[in-house]
């Protein structure tokens, strides 16, 4: 009985390390930001994960190996729990970090460059 209550722990304990590790794991390469139909964004994350200082410069609210899509909280219908609107939110974090560190598209001149 013993035997089987701690292989059963030692089970579950795997699998919530596996879990972790796996919702931990940032998006490879290019997504796609849409807010609508629209206006869409095509942006490196793979590209960007090396230039940010940590994941917290962008995923501002949530705890380390927690981070989720911005849009989950910035929509663009208004920001969920007080968040900016998601216009508004990707205009100023993108816009103050390309100025800031001088490289990317400049926020309001290059457009194009992040909505092609």
């Amino acid at each position: 009985m013993k035997r089987s209550i701690i292989l059963i722990m030692v089970v579950i304990f795997g699998l919530c390390l596996v879990t972790a590790a796996i919702s931990a794991t940032p998006p490879a390469g290019k997504i796609t930001i849409s807010l609508s139909d629209k206006k869409t964004c095509t942006f490196d994350h793979a590209a960007h994960v090396k230039l940010a200082d940590n994941c917290q410069a962008c995923h501002h609210k949530d705890a380390k190996g927690s981070e989720q899509k911005c849009t989950n909280c910035h929509t663009a219908a208004g920001g969920k729990d007080n968040a900016a609107d998601g216009k508004k939110a990707f205009h100023k974090q993108c816009g103050d970090c390309h100025k800031a560190k001088g490289k990317g598209p400049q926020y309001p001149q290059d457009c194009a460059k992040c909505h092609p």
